[in-house]
């Protein structure tokens, strides 16, 4: 038999997260245990709150590894209470074991008791069962009394069993709902907005692909519509489905460019800029000049005028083309 001299002293914390711990003393034991049952929060802070118990442990048991003495710490009760091997007996001797068998385990049960050699196979091992499933629940008896537990919980109820090699029949199908689409991400609310990944697929291409054609200026449709999303700090970029259709019609966009800005001469050098149209939207003003890198100027009619090489301090005589 193993002696400890040492470390003679087990704490332990039945049914809590809190880790044993090994003593040389009954004192450091009990203190130790006293304090992780007992201690409680003095203030409200971010761990807890004033008063509530700082560890989930509400039972702890010391035991000397070479008596098998017990002295048990209850955070109902401020005494210590004391258990003797003998004690032990008698507690488990007072326990009771609900046990379930089936019928058939409980044939070959009476059959194996009156010493009767079993020849069928699945009588014996209808037997084997049964006594396994009482010798698992006395084992869990006995190991709850001596954590100083009394309490048979539904955990401990749950019996378990060994396969006799019988077929088990199926359950029957739960009718399930469908897990539900989770709806995607529009920026801006807009569901004609595509990110860069739906382009991809619509593409044939991978989204990564997608996404350095729009870092070389070879697929204009795409945009950055992070300036007008509040607190966005990276770039958001989408592709609107009328303007995907069109590049891929072949058309490259001239015709949304010339929905946008309609071109006029100049009577100097650079000799041609872009003025928006009327009804233009902000956002394909700013989207065109910034996939085109124009400058913004001013005409003498006080027009806003685009183009590449604008002075933007120079107004612009600002002439129809003919």
């Amino acid at each position: 038999m193993t002696t400890y001299t040492k470390f003679p002293y087990r704490t332990e914390f039945p049914d809590s997260s809190e880790r044993g711990r090994n003593s040389k003393t009954l004192e450091d034991a009990l203190r130790w245990a006293r304090w992780t049952v007992y201690s409680v929060w003095r203030e409200t802070n971010e761990y807890g709150r004033e008063g509530e118990y700082v560890n989930d442990a509400a039972t702890a048991v010391i035991t000397n590894r070479n008596t098998g003495y017990r002295w048990i710490v209850r955070r109902g009760d401020r005494g210590v209470e004391f258990q003797t091997p003998q004690m032990l007996e008698d507690a488990v001797f007072k326990e009771s074991v609900d046990l379930r068998l089936s019928v058939e385990e409980a044939e070959a049960l009476a059959r194996a008791a009156v010493d009767t050699p079993l020849k069928d196979r699945r009588q014996k091992a209808l037997a084997d069962q049964a006594l396994d499933q009482i010798a698992v629940v006395c084992r869990q008896v006995r190991r709850r009394v001596e954590a100083g537990d009394e309490l048979i919980d539904a955990w401990t109820r749950a019996i378990p069993r060994r396969s006799t090699g019988a077929p088990l029949p199926e359950p029957e199908p739960k009718s399930e709902e469908p897990p539900r689409e989770r709806p995607r991400y529009r920026p801006l609310g807009d569901p004609d907005n595509l990110s860069l990944k739906e382009a991809g697929e619509i593409l044939g291409k991978a989204r990564n692909t997608v996404f350095l054609w729009y870092r070389q200026g070879k697929f204009p449709p795409a945009v950055d519509i992070a300036p007008f999303i509040r607190g966005a700090a990276k770039p958001v970029i989408v592709v609107p489905s009328y303007r995907l259709e069109a590049w891929q019609a072949g058309e490259r966009m001239p015709e949304i460019l010339d929905a946008v800005f309609e071109r006029r001469g100049l009577h100097e050098a650079p000799w041609a800029c872009w003025t928006p149209r009327k009804d233009a939207s902000r956002v394909d003003i700013e989207f065109w000049v910034d996939r085109r890198g124009w400058t913004k100027a001013v005409g003498k009619d006080g027009r806003r005028i685009y183009g590449s090489d604008l002075d933007e301090s120079k107004a612009y005589d600002v002439r129809p083309l003919p």
